[in-house]
């Protein structure tokens, strides 16, 4: 796997006064960078003085922190999409993070399904992404996850959830189930979709499947 380049996007910059501005210029990079090369990976890190943004730098900037924040996913082949994704939880959490990832039984209806990386694979390359946004305060639980709630109808201290426009809608569904079970409802977090690049079709927003019909048409 190609290693990523790394953008600092220091937070302390002029351009850069309130939470939305820093939202909008992660999503314009990472726009940008799919449009370039959507093959080349790039990591966006937001950053304080160099360091990684800390819960007081969050509440500065203008953003919602929560204590515990989760999400899931496939996270397969990570691209820009997923790490707005994993940087929009990060931004809001001020204690705690949980990422479920789909165990490798959960995809088998998925496109080009054989060419998806194993779950220990794909858990591997979400920690090294986390591991540069977040400071040593913020505990990760990234977790193999073998239905596609996640567990979290039934978790208890729990605050919010992070979701594509996509799963807005099974996110409000996990709601139901959390007050069925007497558990208050997450505030949902919904993020905006990362640009196709021409370079994988015809499709408006980026996709894993995308990725793997690229590399299943090398593999012919």
């Amino acid at each position: 796997r190609m290693q990523p380049l790394v953008v600092e996007l220091e937070c302390v910059h002029a351009d850069i006064g309130t939470g939305a501005q820093l939202k909008k210029e992660i999503g314009e990079l990472y726009d940008a960078a799919t449009q370039a090369n959507p093959l080349v990976p790039v990591d966006v890190v937001p950053v304080c003085n160099g360091a990684p943004l800390t819960p007081r730098d969050k509440e500065h900037l203008g953003f919602d922190v929560y204590p515990h924040v989760a999400l899931g996913g496939t996270f397969d082949r990570i691209h820009s999409g997923h790490r707005v994704l994993l940087t929009t939880a990060v931004l809001h959490c001020g204690e705690r993070l949980r990422v479920g990832i789909a165990c490798d039984a959960l995809l088998a209806k998925k496109s080009y399904a054989d060419l998806i990386e194993p779950v220990e694979r794909r858990c591997a390359a979400v920690k090294a992404f986390l591991g540069k946004l977040c400071p040593s305060s913020i505990a990760l639980d990234v977790i193999s996850i073998d239905e596609f709630t996640g567990g979290v109808t039934t978790l208890d201290g729990l605050h919010a959830l992070v979701v594509s426009p996509e799963t807005e809608a099974a996110g409000h569904k996990i709601n139901d189930q959390r007050k069925d079970n007497g558990l208050p409802p997450l505030k949902i977090l919904v993020i905006e979709y990362v640009g196709n690049s021409s370079q994988l079709g015809a499709d408006s927003k980026l996709s894993s499947s995308q990725l793997r019909a690229v590399e299943a048409g090398r593999n012919n």
